[in-house]
């Protein structure tokens, strides 16, 4: 059993409880095949609460910085996180990135980039997972993390997926360059959609 396996097995539960965190449409989430999984971020621990609600192995970008903190470092990589210049444009995370899903594994993003600390609403999503997806032909699946009043350990968390769909379905056009802005948009409305709906 890989560390990634024991940590599914046993820390997912653990982590899911501790922060009173409900998944509902894990159903939704393919069986197999590439996929990227976006969902909004605002709390530092949103990978791990993100991992342990995904069915599947997740992998995803974390900063580099965190990579260099002893026992942190390599324990994150044992869990299928790979680092991240951020603001360098870094072409080994993102040859990364595409291995992952040419090998038809999940890559866990968060479009906005970094932690949204604002209480409401989400902050411009960026276009790159919606590219890593056309790449590959990979399925593009919206996750809204949605957060109850109050913090933690009072505040309870519904992780919740939504459908998958190919790129297109958002808007995406290889021919058209101006249609990523239009994708990434689309992506954003319906995560905000989400939300709202699961806050109310």
């Amino acid at each position: 059993m890989t560390l990634y396996e024991f940590g599914m097995r046993y820390a997912g539960p653990f982590f899911l409880f501790l922060f009173h965190a409900r998944v509902e449409g894990a159903e939704n989430v393919p069986k197999n095949g590439p996929l990227v999984l976006c969902a909004n971020h605002r709390s530092n621990v949103d990978p791990v609460i993100l991992g342990s609600a995904c069915p599947r192995p997740l992998h995803y970008m974390a900063k580099a910085e965190l990579f260099r903190v002893p026992l942190l470092g390599p324990l994150i990589a044992a869990l299928g996180a790979f680092p991240v210049k951020r603001g360098e444009g870094d072409r080994e995370a993102v040859k990364l990135s595409l291995r992952v899903l040419k090998r038809g594994d999940v890559l866990g993003m968060f479009p906005e980039g970094h932690r949204n600390r604002a209480k409401k609403g989400l902050m411009h999503f960026h276009s790159g997972a919606l590219r890593f997806a056309a790449q590959t032909g990979a399925l593009v699946l919206p996750v809204a993390i949605v957060r109850g009043k109050g913090f933690w350990p009072f505040q309870k968390i519904r992780v919740v997926f939504g459908r998958s769909v190919p790129v297109e379905v958002l808007g995406w056009a290889k021919d058209r360059p101006d249609s990523a802005r239009a994708a990434a948009d689309n992506l954003q409305n319906e995560i905000l959609r989400m939300l709202e709906e699961k806050q109310t």
